[in-house]
């Protein structure tokens, strides 16, 4: 299905409302949880369903997986809504798969070091936005992963490109990096891998 995404809104969009501070929202345990959650939590942040409760949203696809120092991440979409009003979502999911706590700088401060890239199937970039000024830091915004924990952000998908997109096929990628331990918190590099989606422009 090619979805109209002319004006994209990322998941770090949706979080400028906590500019003046972190919220508590807890991390997820388990790795069991099942791909669906994800895709009902989308739908429920796009106000989506199919009239019975049930979200009316289908998997794009999924990144491969970026692993670096005891954190994974990977990124999925969606696309949520009726023909009249197409929505493409962002899943960017982020695990503790080592054997120990990981900490790290979660939303809204790590918009500097988070990173939306997006591109023509396989060829040329689309010139990105910058990223919304993140608050100070404070301990509010640490976030502990214990093992097997994850966590999760739904988005609309955003600014994220600075031109409008015409028709055609697409990639887009999740990258976070952070060279600063201050506080204990995690140090390296996530670079998903792309997944595809197509255009129809405006």
């Amino acid at each position: 299905m090619r979805t109209s995404v002319a004006r994209m809104f990322v998941g770090a969009v949706v979080f400028v409302a906590m500019a003046a501070g972190c919220s508590r929202a807890p991390a997820r345990g388990g790795a069991e949880m099942p791909a669906a959650s994800g895709t009902e939590a989308t739908a429920a942040a796009a106000g989506r369903s199919d009239g019975s409760g049930a979200p009316d949203c289908h998997k794009l696809g999924e990144s491969a997986p970026a692993s670096a120092n005891g954190l994974e991440a990977y990124v999925s979409m969606f696309h949520c809504g009726d023909p009249d009003v197409r929505d493409l979502l962002i899943n960017v999911r982020v695990w503790n798969v080592s054997d120990h706590p990981v900490r790290f700088f979660r939303m809204p401060t790590w918009y500097p070091m988070l990173v939306f890239e997006v591109r023509r199937a396989g060829g040329e970039t689309i010139p990105t936005g910058p990223p919304p000024v993140p608050p100070e830091r404070s301990d509010d915004c640490w976030l502990e992963l214990a093992p097997d924990q994850d966590y999760l952000f739904d988005a609309s998908v955003g600014s994220v490109v600075a031109v409008d997109l015409g028709p055609g096929d697409y990639e887009l990628r999740f990258a976070y990096e952070n060279a600063d331990d201050s506080g204990g918190t995690w140090v390296g590099k996530l670079e998903t891998g792309w997944v595809g989606f197509a255009a129809t422009g405006l």
